[in-house]
């Protein structure tokens, strides 16, 4: 009977930023709390800026660097736990932020979504939003040589079939953290003017 239902039409985004935009982009961002929010959300790989704002001070654990995301995306009836080793820039920007709220940033997504509209605005180009970025960090992880099932870890996503459901069980929390760091590295590479191909 499914087969005479027609499919629902996504539109699938295309922009992602070049090397020399993601750097105009990052040189914008200064030390407001929407800022160092969106300085996370890029040195963390691009993860889903609802999820990042809506994190509590105590899901991240600074002994560890380990930030706790709750990713209620699909079809899960309770949010994934989605842990995320983030590497030294991202622990340096949570680490020097204000910790007497509630939540860890004091920003929120729609802050973020205007000030990513701001700074794209004022750039000139082609006008991008929070989800071009995160398919830019994507992009750009691949050019790097991550795979797809890390990248899947790592952003939380496509993790809804069986094997990921039922059976595979291991963290990721090492390669989820080397990836990380590599891309700390990438971010210095592009913001120095020194960006090599991979």
């Amino acid at each position: 009977p499914a087969e005479v239902i027609s499919t629902i039409p996504i539109k699938r985004g295309d922009r992602h930023l070049s090397a020399e935009e993601l750097k105009a982009y990052l040189s914008s961002l200064g030390e407001s709390p929407t800022d160092l929010l969106l300085k996370v959300h890029l040195y963390s790989g691009g993860q889903r800026i609802a999820q990042l704002a809506r994190v509590k001070a105590n899901d991240y654990q600074p002994e560890t660097g380990v930030l706790r995301l709750l990713d209620p995306k699909g079809k899960r009836s309770e949010p994934r736990e989605h842990y995320l080793p983030l590497a030294p820039k991202a622990i340096a920007i949570v680490q020097s932020m204000s910790k007497g709220n509630d939540r860890l940033f004091a920003s929120d997504e729609r802050k973020a979504g205007a000030r990513v509209s701001e700074i794209s605005k004022a750039m000139g180009k082609e006008s991008f939003d929070i989800a071009d970025l995160r398919r830019t960090c994507e992009t750009m992880l691949v050019a790097m040589g991550v795979s797809k099932d890390i990248r899947g870890q790592l952003l939380s996503h496509g993790l809804g079939g069986v094997q990921d459901a039922h059976y595979d069980r291991h963290g990721y929390l090492n390669e989820k953290h080397n990836v990380l760091v590599a891309w700390e590295s990438k971010i210095d590479e592009i913001l120095s003017g020194k960006n090599q191909p991979n």
